[in-house]
């Protein structure tokens, strides 16, 4: 965002200085919760998706517990 307003005169007045600060808390504060890289990183490919972006997060792990399941089903299929 700092980037996007440079040369407009608006700035964003924050402390350069203490931003290490911030990242330090904000990594800790979030260390408890486990994150799926795949709802945490770019993708361009998000603009053909047919579903707002707040959704997509829920969805992948939607997936994912269906497919776990889906193995788990097939796994007990196996066992005599």
């Amino acid at each position: 965002m700092a980037h996007a307003l440079k040369g407009t005169g608006y700035s964003l007045d924050i402390d350069h200085m203490k931003m290490d600060e911030i990242e330090s808390l904000l990594n800790e504060g979030l260390s408890e919760y486990e994150f799926n890289p795949v709802t945490t990183s770019a993708d361009a490919r998000v603009v053909g998706f047919p579903m707002p972006g707040g959704a997509i997060g829920p969805n992948v792990h939607m997936m994912q517990s269906a497919r776990d399941t889906q193995q788990k089903r097939s796994r007990a299929r196996r066992v005599p």
